[in-house]
């Protein structure tokens, strides 16, 4: 019988690294954070180190609170839907097919603007049916 420890070791499911994010990283989610609070249906969960943020009950985002997913200065947020514009993000972003997950790296304060544009339409992707809204 194997211990759970070798057991996870061999899963396929092999847990993801998580990096530390930095203090400027965190001052940056913050504020992306502040303006996902606004938006109409939004609500957010604390998960690993991130904070998830769901459109009625899809998730389309994790910033970083203590921890980044894919790099130290990177957010994640996925596409529920399909259409021109998610096929283009697909091309430009880093994509986790397995997951469905896309990343953003955050390298100054000038890309809170892109980011903030993912987001959007992430969240707009996440609307009842997947219709672009």
């Amino acid at each position: 019988m194997r211990s759970p420890k070798t057991a996870r070791k061999n899963s396929s499911l092999e847990r993801p690294k998580l990096y530390r994010a930095s203090e400027e990283m965190k001052q940056w989610a913050a504020m992306l954070a502040g303006d996902l609070a606004t938006w109409p249906g939004v609500r957010s969960k604390p998960m690993f180190g991130l904070v998830g943020f769901y459109r009625d009950d899809k998730i389309f985002a994790a910033l970083p609170r203590t921890r980044a997913l894919t790099a130290p200065h990177s957010i994640i947020f996925k596409f529920h839907a399909e259409n021109a514009a998610t096929r283009k993000a697909r091309r430009q972003l880093q994509a986790y097919p397995a997951t469905g997950w896309l990343s953003f790296e955050l390298r100054s304060p000038a890309g809170l603007r892109a980011a903030l544009g993912w987001l959007d339409l992430a969240y707009r992707m996440a609307s009842r049916g997947g219709v672009f809204v």
